[in-house]
């Protein structure tokens, strides 16, 4: 039997595109010494080999410059089920925040309030 977690990631990566790492690739592809891979392809039978070496030199170049960035979610707004709208979620750090006070606080006004929000 195999868990499958239903909940959403809670960070996302992207890449960090802009007009000035665009430019830095292209002039690094621009200034690559593409010779050996042309020289590999008028010798070689097998074009799956100078094909490699190709990619392999444009993914590096393509990672040097358009970097991975990582971001993590707030834990606020992460749903922690599927059924968890965000009318609930309010309502969880609501109650949470009470509680929290009546805990530091514990006077009758403070509980009372907490209790009420509860039972809701």
């Amino acid at each position: 039997m195999q868990l499958i977690d239903s909940r959403p990631p809670s960070e996302y990566s992207m890449r960090l595109i802009t007009p000035q790492a665009i430019e830095s690739f292209k002039c690094t592809i621009a200034n690559t010494d593409w010779n050996d891979i042309i020289n590999m392809a008028s010798t070689s039978e097998m074009p799956s080999e100078y094909y490699s070496l190709f990619i392999t030199r444009y993914i590096d170049a393509f990672n040097l410059h358009f970097l991975i960035l990582t971001f993590k979610y707030s834990s606020k707004k992460v749903l922690r089920h599927e059924w968890m709208t965000n009318g609930l979620i309010k309502s969880c750090h609501k109650k949470s925040k009470l509680y929290k006070k009546f805990k530091l606080h514990p006077f009758e006004t403070n509980k009372l309030k907490y209790i009420i929000y509860r039972n809701k």
